[in-house]
Order: structure tokens, then C-alpha cells, then sequence
């Protein structure tokens, strides 16, 4: 296993780094027909919000607990994570709780 020592890890959870506009926008479109909805209404309303947030706007009538799950774990073709940073992050439970 290769050992990686650093000062800090940055995360992009915003897609100021890594722009995913193209991929969040591809993924709530799928959603959408999926549940016969309209997909520019959700993307004019998902935009830098939670996916619940989101959903409760868009299609509270819905099983927003579901639906959430449902959207999280079809997202995941999408998102490669970085499996040797993954690796590092949590294999020290102390930094991680830093």
C-alpha cells in the first residue's frame, strides 16, 4: 500500500474545482423521465441544493425518502470516486475527524 503524507486534502464539494454542471444536469434529466417530469423546471431548481432540498420542491408528492435514495444510488455510474485518496482518507479515523 502506498503511504501518502500531506498537510490538508481538498474537496470540492461545490464544483467550484471540478465543474460537474454537465453530469448533475444529465442526471436529474434521466430522474425526470424516469417520473414523467419536467426537467427544466428541476434543473432551474436543483442547482447548488441538496438532492432532498431539491426534491422537496420538485416532486414532493413523491416518497422524498425513497426518491433520495433512488437518485443517490443511480448517480454512482457518474461518480468515479478516487479510490487510492479514498483509501488514505480512511485508513486514519483520526485524521479524518480533523
Amino acid at each position: 500500500m502506498q503511504e501518502i503524507s500531506c498537510q490538508a486534502i481538498v474537496f470540492d464539494l461545490d464544483g467550484v474545482l471540478v465543474d460537474s454542471t454537465v453530469i448533475v444536469e444529465r442526471h436529474w434529466r434521466m430522474w425526470a423521465a424516469q417520473h414523467g417530469l419536467d426537467s427544466e423546471f428541476i434543473l432551474a431548481h436543483a442547482h447548488g441544493r441538496r438532492t432532498i432540498d431539491t426534491l422537496r420542491t420538485v416532486a414532493s408528492h413523491l416518497n422524498l425518502d425513497l426518491e433520495q435514495g433512488v437518485y443517490r444510488r443511480s448517480a454512482c455510474p457518474f461518480h468515479k470516486p478516487l479510490s487510492p485518496l479514498r483509501r488514505c482518507i480512511w485508513a486514519n479515523p483520526i485524521q479524518r475527524a480533523i
